[in-house]
């Protein structure tokens, strides 16, 4: 349902881990490979008000276990929203 007919673009919403929620850095792994971060993450801002709600990360996906993979041709794109005062707290109004 959250495809649309379209087969190349899907959404998927899940919790958050304990280990993340805490602090730590999310498991991105699969039976047969692993979700790799590449780049620096990007600001998502409201078309509304222009403000800042959460960060964009790209990520390939690697055959295998680390550090060894192969990388694939796999993308993704993983959203996560942030809260209001995390916003308001970053230097000037809005994350660069």
């Amino acid at each position: 349902d959250l495809c649309h007919g379209d087969p190349e673009e899907c959404f998927f919403f899940i919790p958050r881990q304990k280990s993340e929620a805490h602090g730590g850095r999310p498991k991105r792994l699969t039976a047969t490979g692993y979700w790799k971060a590449t780049g620096s993450p990007g600001s998502v801002y409201s078309s509304k008000s222009n403000r800042c709600i959460g960060e964009k990360r790209t990520m390939v996906f690697y055959n295998g276990r680390a550090p060894n993979g192969q990388k694939t041709d796999w993308k993704m794109n993983e959203y996560k929203a942030i809260k209001e005062e995390e916003a308001s707290s970053s230097s000037g109004a809005y994350p660069k």
